[in-house]
């Protein structure tokens, strides 16, 4: 679930919550330092991409992971 998050979570308008880059703890975050390099990188699709690329990962893993589950099992079980 948190790779199909990773992957959408970036490019989507929830209801309630707008855009990736408007969110309160990112406004904080430039108020405080006085900045909006912080919140313009956020927002920039590069970092999108790198967020819905981990994602991708994740998920690509988890599968890997069912795929090989049974002789994972039987390497713990011989002790090998």
């Amino acid at each position: 679930m948190s790779g199909i998050t990773l992957i959408l979570f970036p490019w989507i308008n929830l209801g309630g919550i707008s855009d990736w880059s408007d969110n309160y703890f990112l406004a904080l975050t430039a108020s405080l330092t006085g900045s909006n390099i912080i919140r313009d990188a956020i927002g920039s699709g590069w970092v999108r991409g790198a967020v819905s690329g981990l994602g991708v990962l994740n998920l690509y893993m988890a599968f890997t992971e069912i795929m090989n589950f049974n002789q994972t099992a039987e390497s713990l079980e011989t002790g090998k």
